[in-house]
């Protein structure tokens, strides 16, 4: 159904989304080249039957994955550098870290001035953030 959904008009809904989600709430963080990439990829049946099966995925089978991986004490070995967006989903649900900090003894983290496209937002702010952490 989301499939049908985003191709009843596919370009409004990335515009939509693309401003929606970003902290700016319009598309200037975006340059024309990715647009039109995003404009491609949307209009691609596949790519959006992928998207969504990654979102039900979220909802679905990840959760229990975890749940089984939570149960068996299993954790995240390789060292992690979370970062987040201030102006997203992570940051409204409190401090992003206090989730991940229960699935690895490595954890660091940084926060990003930016909404959900951090990287195309503040590409700045996300490279001086996964430099210091990728050097180590």
């Amino acid at each position: 159904m989301p499939e049908n959904m985003i191709a009843g008009n596919s370009i409004a809904y990335l515009e939509w989304t693309t401003k929606s989600w970003s902290k700016s709430g319009t598309l200037k963080p975006f340059s024309r080249r990715a647009l039109e990439s995003y404009k491609v990829q949307i209009q691609n049946p596949e790519c959006v039957h992928a998207m969504c099966e990654d979102y039900r995925a979220g909802a679905t089978i990840d959760r229990q994955l975890d749940e089984a991986d939570k149960a068996a004490g299993r954790k995240i070995k390789a060292p992690m550098h979370y970062i987040w967006a201030n102006s997203g989903f992570p940051a409204a649900t409190g401090d992003p870290l206090v989730h991940w900090e229960k699935w690895t003894d490595t954890l660091t983290g940084t926060e990003i001035d930016a909404g959900h496209f951090a990287q195309e937002e503040n590409p700045d702010a996300v490279i001086s953030a996964f430099l210091p952490f990728f050097a180590n």
